[in-house]
């Protein structure tokens, strides 16, 4: 190569040193680089999500003034999923959830506050609910449920609901309220509850998988459809009591709801309504499903006083509503200037005393490490959590807020562990959300109190395992396995062979061994015999109410009705108002940063352009970053990548 005035260039001679202090500068440049570059894009989409949410929030409006001796009705549009655990808590969460597009949803504890400051304020005199957007658990509407009925009934001020759609879930919410409107067009389908459970074990044999089951438990189902057409003897029995008891249970309290002075609504009459299942607007308002057909925008109008934006001069409002305006209940606290949620606390420091919230959410897994989905439940998670409560002083009590199908014996064993530590010193009560059943039962066990919903799935006290093989992979698509090894247990390693009859042996007898172990558990901490607990155990599911009468859980009830239990085991007067104390990771944000760093979920996508334009020796990590949310990505869609082979699955 030439130099400009056409002198060969030399080359330059490059010492050991030399290359380090290149590589060290070229490191520390691109280091340097993509951190600006970083800390300009979310300086930029801080920006954007802030002006967002003042053109969103900030319109004219909602700029209102409540005067003090002022009667005002309330419209509140419910979107989202209700939440089985609590919001990100810090903004540089919340905005990487407002990237992710996912909804923040409705916190039940959050809403109950809110719910009790309209309860208290004389100048609101009725409540608007839209809920067509509402999504969740039966669990999660039914304690949303309880706590429009407390509403109701402590406050004597009418609840009005309405629906765009009408099915199983929002109707039966829907019920608590003094009266129900459906849109004009809106369709209204209760098939009442039921399952749908699919099974594809011939497909898999076809494409020539076999799957081996192993179990402790005539009842634990929950490999059944890997290896069978249809659901067995037992696993049919299970699920029809099931939905015979959920069916009672939503009847029972929908008839109780639609009834009133001048209307009376049997559980028979409701179960019809489940038989038949699909209604025209005309034909629910005919079978008093509903109450009138109107327009969401339409109601204030019709019933109280017309929206503060109308001419309101007109005196057209019945005698018992007039002066009364209606806003939204984000113009309300606006105007009353009322903090959303004030409940949790960081820690306990300090010298008041309280209680814990501790909340259990998702799968059981033996380790979260290095997985930033908080849907999940493991030792190194929870287990913090629990010691925390335990040796903090000013935490008198702990309320231990369970929602898990189960995972692992062994992960399930451990946090179990830690649980009954926490139980032998302090007042431990669970509340159990939409499920808590197999390993979400196993870590309920040694609690003082037990709390359920009427329609929470629990039990399930069994163990299973799986393991996958293929031996027809060879014939079919040229694939064989070959292992190496002098134990007796190759076959059992190997996926291109069967199981030996010693392997099947031994494996059931591991996981009897485990299924012993978790009626041990049990037994110890609701104080039944062994005997007893095989007898509702045996992984078979059950329903809050069945788990009641076999004397699995303490309590029908709610989250609150679990607080106030605790509240008065802690020793605390009734009168007193709560103080619920949170654990606090103290290093949520290194940790937050550093999944960042590392292309995790939420902002992978965003790191993986940003790092298209550093200099050319980023490409290996941006390689990286490309590979690892492709592999995410494959592994949470690709069913057989699930089947791993391996420990007990409670």
């Amino acid at each position: 190569m030439m130099q400009p005035h056409g002198q060969p260039r030399h080359p330059r001679e490059k010492t050991i040193i030399g290359s380090m202090f290149h590589y060290l500068f070229t490191a520390i440049k691109s280091m340097l680089i993509g951190t600006g570059i970083l800390v300009l894009l979310l300086a930029f989409l801080l920006g954007f999500q802030a002006r967002k949410y003042s053109d969103k929030h900030r319109t004219p409006e909602e700029k209102v003034h409540i005067g003090t001796h002022e009667n005002i009705f309330l419209t509140y549009k419910l979107d989202g999923k209700i939440l089985e655990s609590s919001p990100r808590d810090t903004f540089f969460q919340q905005l990487l959830e407002q990237l992710s597009g996912e909804p923040q949803g409705l916190y039940l504890p959050e809403f109950r506050e809110q719910i009790k400051q309209l309860k208290e304020d004389d100048r609101v005199k009725g409540l608007l609910l839209d809920i067509s957007g509402l999504d969740g658990s039966f669990s999660a509407f039914a304690e949303l449920r309880d706590l429009l009925l407390r509403f109701r009934q402590e406050s004597g001020k009418p609840l009005l609901i309405w629906l765009n759609h009408a099915r199983n879930k929002n109707y039966f919410l829907a019920s608590v309220a003094d009266q129900i409107f459906l849109a004009p067009l809106g369709d209204l389908s209760l098939p009442g509850p039921g399952f749908e459970l699919p099974y594809f074990g011939e497909a898999l044999r076809k494409l020539g998988i076999d799957i081996e089951i192993i179990r402790s438990g005539t009842y634990k189902s929950a490999f059944e459809a890997y290896v069978a057409n249809r659901p067995s003897k037992a696993t049919t029995e299970m699920y029809h009591a099931l939905v015979e008891d959920l069916e009672a249970s939503l009847a029972e309290q929908i008839a109780a709801g639609r009834s009133s002075a001048s209307l009376s609504v049997s559980p028979q009459q409701v179960i019809s309504w489940f038989r038949r299942a699909l209604f025209t607007p005309d034909e629910a308002l005919a079978n008093h499903l509903i109450d009138q057909t109107a327009y969401f925008s339409e109601i204030p109008e019709l019933f109280f006083a017309k929206p503060e934006h109308e001419n309101t001069e007109d005196n057209s409002s019945s005698e018992n509503t007039k002066g009364v305006r209606s806003i939204t209940f984000q113009q309300y606290l606006a105007a009353t200037a009322q903090p959303v949620f004030e409940m949790s606390v960081a820690s306990a420091s300090g010298h008041h005393k309280g209680i814990a919230l501790i909340e259990a959410n998702g799968e059981i897994q033996l380790s979260a490490q290095g997985d930033d989905n908080s849907q999940l439940i493991s030792p190194d998670r929870l287990g913090p959590q629990l010691t925390w409560a335990r040796e903090e002083e000013n935490v008198k009590g702990v309320l231990l807020r369970i929602n898990s199908p189960g995972g692992s014996a062994l992960a399930s064993d451990l946090i179990w562990k830690d649980v009954a530590r926490l139980a032998a010193v302090k007042p431990l009560v669970v509340s159990m959300g939409a499920v808590a059943a197999s390993g979400g039962y196993y870590i309920a066990a040694p609690a003082k109190k037990i709390f359920a919903g009427n329609t929470t799935i629990t039990g399930s006290i069994g163990v299973i395992g799986m393991i996958p093989k293929v031996p027809r992979f060879e014939q079919k698509y040229g694939v064989s396995f070959h292992s190496f090894s002098r134990s007796d247990r190759s076959s059992l390693l190997n996926p291109g062979s069967h199981m030996s009859d010693e392997d099947r042996h031994l494996l059931t007898r591991s996981v009897d061994y485990v299924y012993q172990e978790f009626l041990s558990r049990v037994a110890e901490g609701r104080s039944m015999s062994r005997d007893a607990v095989d007898q509702v155990a045996r992984g078979r599911v059950w329903t809050g109410r069945q788990a009641k009468e076999l004397g699995l859980v303490d309590e029908i009830g709610n989250l609150d009705d679990a607080l106030a239990a605790l509240w008065a085991l802690s020793g605390f007067p009734a009168d007193k108002a709560w103080k619920i104390y949170r654990w606090e990771d103290e290093q949520a944000f290194p940790s937050l940063f550093l999944r960042m760093m590392h292309g995790r979920r939420l902002i992978t996508p965003y790191l993986a352009n940003l790092f298209f334009w550093l200099p050319s020796e980023s490409g290996e990590l941006q390689s990286m970053l490309r590979k690892a949310d492709t592999w995410r990505s494959s592994l949470r869609q690709d069913p057989i990548q699930m089947l791993w082979t391996g420990s007990a699955v409670l």
